[in-house]
């Protein structure tokens, strides 16, 4: 069963170009960690519109869980490492777990 983190940022403005880097430089690391990413921007969403919005889709549970044990003991995480500060280049609106759903 598929399982994903759904992750919805707000850029700040001004900083589209810092938070690009940092989102290209975090798939290869998510990727590396054995995650597909999507990676999409809401165009028609009222005051929501120009969110992004990251999906990191692992096959299981286990596979999650594994990306997740590397990503605790990597020296670095840039999404999270750029968020912090007085300026972050965006802000995480929400998170999710989503768990794929077969009828």
């Amino acid at each position: 069963m598929t399982v994903a983190t759904l992750r919805t940022f707000q850029i700040t403005p001004g900083r589209r170009a810092d938070f690009n880097a940092v989102l290209a430089e975090q798939r290869k690391q998510a990727e590396d960690f054995g995650a597909t990413i999507r990676i999409w921007q809401t165009a028609f969403a009222g005051e929501s519109s120009g969110r992004v919005i990251v999906i990191g889709e692992y096959p299981n549970y286990t596979a999650m869980a594994e990306a997740l044990e590397r990503y605790d003991s990597a020296p670095s995480v840039p999404m999270w490492d750029s968020l912090q500060g007085a300026n972050p280049p965006a802000k995480l609106v929400s998170a999710s777990i989503l768990v794929e759903m077969i009828p």
